[in-house]
């Protein structure tokens, strides 16, 4: 656990699993996946939003050029039920964390370019990031980021 001590203090840290950030104060969350450094593809920077910030839905467009994926991050009972493009999704290679603020899935997968529309059958909000790698490029970005009213 790591305390703030004063405004625009950082913190860099390695992962290999999922990792959980929790923060009274607003606080601003960036991701360099660090394993492709040494591959043909390039890494990149994506923001990483909280979960009081996902969307029961997502419109958003894929690049083409790239070998393209999706990650989706949801509450465990809710694991269930998402539709792409009116599909319904099978979920494969599920990473699971307990906190206190509930249990939280995640998976990922692989998809082609062009619009989508992701869903959850239960208008359940999720987090949802789109990314995508080439030869010596890559890109990643939210879909959607929910905004509160001040």
């Amino acid at each position: 656990m790591v305390k703030k001590t004063a405004d625009r203090d950082y913190m860099d840290f390695t992962h290999s699993t999922i990792a959980y950030v929790n923060a009274t104060n607003d606080i601003y969350v960036t991701i360099y996946p660090h394993e492709i450094a040494d591959s043909k593809e390039d890494a990149f920077m994506m923001t990483i939003h909280g979960i009081n910030q996902y969307l029961p839905h997502y419109n958003f467009i894929v690049p083409q050029g790239f070998t393209n994926f999706i990650s989706v991050t949801v509450l465990t009972n809710e694991l269930n039920g998402f539709m792409l493009d009116g599909q319904s999704v099978t979920t494969k290679n599920v990473y699971t964390l307990s906190t206190e603020s509930g249990s939280y899935s995640s998976f990922s997968m692989p998809i082609r370019s062009g619009e989508h529309i992701i869903a959850h059958v239960n208008n359940t909000e999720f987090g949802l990031w789109v990314y995508g790698n080439a030869r010596y490029d890559a890109y990643g970005y939210p879909a959607g980021i929910k905004f509160r009213t001040v």
